[in-house]
């Protein structure tokens, strides 16, 4: 495994081996699987917040900067990364946390990692260094490539670093917890808070404990006013929400797979998953399924019955791709331009 310093050391990897694959701390080991015939290229030691104006609302951080560092020093100054990145006390990194596009619950009030990075630095397939956007939060210039990068898993660059514009952290969170008679009744209830006024920055779904958790934030008084209307019996506590961040749920040996869903559909499809032998959350108001899962054998055919995809991100012997994966002209033209060698296509 090579472990690049610098931004040189980093475009000599990739020009000196045929193919190569691009990791961080591996938090999500699946996703980091390299093939026979690559070299894993792990990003964990490039690290660093090399530009940081508060005033300006903007961070610059390289790609192996652990997201705990990244929290940590914008909490000194009053501010967040609203998404909720994924697995930050599992040591998840800024670049794995880009590639993977692992949003936590934050999003659906104020938007995934696509919606808060602003700029990047991307070394191509041949090794060239590409910097896109900029440190300002009001700029419209060039091709976006840094949103093309995330969720890309490493396929057509490696993400060198990276410039996020960042929140005030609101000064006050509470939650409730509602439960419900069947996942219908969910899906109905999920429907109806998501479309409120309450503005809610969390809505997740337990299907087990046939449990919704909703969180508000803002103004302690003005929160709680909204509390009474939301209803419903009090918590979870921050510590429970920071531990959902980290998948601390997803205990069961095997794989873990995230599949894109719609919340109409959310209903049939848990009926099906249903099992023992299955631990599942539906995050992000409904549209996002999580499978933990030991025996794997009915996912696919499930999944390919809705004609749904999922990501595996744990699981070493398991698949990582399951369901339905469309063929994507736009995957094909983009990796022509970034990588045409075909080097970051490694991972297996």
């Amino acid at each position: 495994m090579n472990e690049p310093t610098s931004l040189r050391e980093i475009s000599d990897c990739i020009t000196d081996h045929r193919r190569v694959a691009v990791a961080g701390a591996r938090t999500k080991p699946r996703l980091s699987r390299a093939s026979a015939d690559a070299t894993l290229m792990s990003l964990a030691k490039y690290t660093g917040i090399t530009d940081y104006q508060a005033s300006e609302f903007t961070i610059v951080v390289r790609a192996g900067t652990p997201m705990a560092e990244v929290i940590a020093t914008l909490a000194e100054r009053g501010q967040y990364l609203p998404f909720d990145p994924l697995w930050v006390k599992r040591g998840a990194t800024v670049g794995g946390t880009i590639a993977a596009n692992a949003s936590g619950p934050g999003r659906i009030r104020f938007g995934g990692i696509r919606d808060f990075i602003i700029g990047a630095t991307v070394i191509d397939g041949r090794g060239q260094s590409l910097r896109s956007g900029g440190k300002v939060v009001k700029n419209a210039a060039g091709f976006d490539t840094p949103k093309f990068m995330v969720g890309t898993l490493g396929r057509w660059g490696a993400i060198a670093e990276a410039t996020f514009k960042v929140f005030p952290r609101p000064p006050y969170s509470a939650s409730r917890i509602w439960q419900c008679a069947d996942h219908e009744e969910a899906r109905q209830r999920i429907a109806q808070v998501a479309r409120s006024r309450w503005e809610p920055t969390a809505i997740e779904y337990l299907p087990k404990e046939r449990q919704i958790w909703v969180r508000l934030s803002g103004p302690e008084k003005a929160a709680n006013g909204l509390l009474e209307d939301v209803g419903g019996e009090p918590g979870p506590s921050e510590a429970d929400w920071a531990a959902y961040n980290e998948l601390t749920w997803a205990d069961n040996p095997g794989s873990l797979i995230r599949v894109p869903l719609s919340l109409n559909i959310m209903p049939t499809l848990l009926a099906e998953l249903e099992s023992p032998d299955h631990r599942l959350r539906v995050g992000g108001a409904g549209s996002t399924l999580w499978i933990n899962s030991a025996d794997d054998c009915e996912i696919e055919s499930v999944l390919r019955r809705h004609h749904l995809k999922g990501l595996n991100h744990r699981d070493n012997a398991a698949p990582l791709r399951w369901g339905v994966w469309r063929d994507q002209k736009v995957d094909r033209a983009l990796q022509a331009v970034f990588d045409p060698d075909h080097r970051f296509t490694a991972f297996c």
